[in-house]
């Protein structure tokens, strides 16, 4: 069972069930109405993230452009990419390594750097731009807008490189369409929105794991079904949504007129 309340001025969403309610409910939004970002000009630092949370006219667009680079026909073309990376990153963790920092977050950012073809050099240094932007979503890095722009201005080198991949190939689509600093955004995003869950997700199952190792070979409680043991990437989705955890509260907007319904 979920739980949605109200907490700081906005929603606290605990639960699988909770978040999937939520994430289907029209009432609530993340978005605004605005203008999408302009090759005219370089954006500030505050425009580039007001933007991710601005829903312009081409927004059902470029999801629709970007879904394409995510089919599974096409993800499952990576799946022996994203399992060399893996094991490279398993062998060089550290005895007292820290298994999200030192492991799981450069493993995400690594698979999305192969899904857009983006060099390795960059990669390894995609990481840093990561957790930077990932801090500024989070509010915690409060007069640091120059690290910021040099961030973003990096960001925008690397999107007009990327190599000839799916990804790569709709991030060249969506820059030539709707403008470089658009494309740029759909990065950042990825790499934010995307890295973030996936790291906790990951992590909080492998706790689950240690604490209950019957996970990885026995039925998990409230499935219907069962997943054989090498198939850890079943588990793992698994284990994250039928294991109770406490989830982060996010603001977000209501619809006017709407809040109440």
């Amino acid at each position: 069972m979920g739980q949605i309340t109200r907490e700081n001025g906005g929603w606290a969403v605990r639960g699988y069930s909770a978040a999937v309610a939520a994430l289907r409910d029209p009432h609530l939004v993340v978005g605004r109405a605005g203008s999408p970002l302009s090759d005219r000009r370089v954006p500030s630092v505050e425009e580039f993230f007001g933007g991710w949370f601005t829903v312009t006219d081409a927004h059902a667009e470029i999801k629709g452009v970007l879904a394409r680079a995510f089919s599974a026909r096409r993800i499952a073309g990576f799946a022996a990419a994203v399992a060399d990376l893996a094991r490279v990153q398993v062998a060089g963790l550290p005895d007292d390594g820290d298994l999200v920092a030192d492991c799981l977050t450069p493993f995400a950012v690594d698979c999305v750097s192969a899904l857009a073809g983006i060099p390795a050099g960059a990669a390894t240094r995609l990481v840093a731009v990561t957790r930077l932007l990932t801090a500024a979503i989070h509010g915690a890095t409060r007069e640091a807008d120059e690290p910021l722009r040099k961030c973003v201005e990096y960001l925008r080198a690397v999107t007009v490189r990327v190599g000839a991949t799916p990804l790569g190939d709709v991030l060249r689509e969506v820059a030539g369409r709707f403008g470089t600093w658009t494309a740029t955004a759909v990065l950042a995003q990825l790499l934010t929105a995307g890295v973030e869950p996936t790291t906790t997700g990951a992590a909080l199952a492998y706790r689950e794991i240690v604490r209950d190792p019957d996970l990885l070979v026995a039925r998990p409680r409230g499935l219907a079904g069962s997943r054989p043991a090498h198939d850890v990437p079943g588990r793992v989705a698994e284990t994250t949504k039928y294991v109770q955890y406490e989830a982060v509260a996010a603001p977000c907007q209501e619809r006017r007129g709407q809040a109440d319904t």
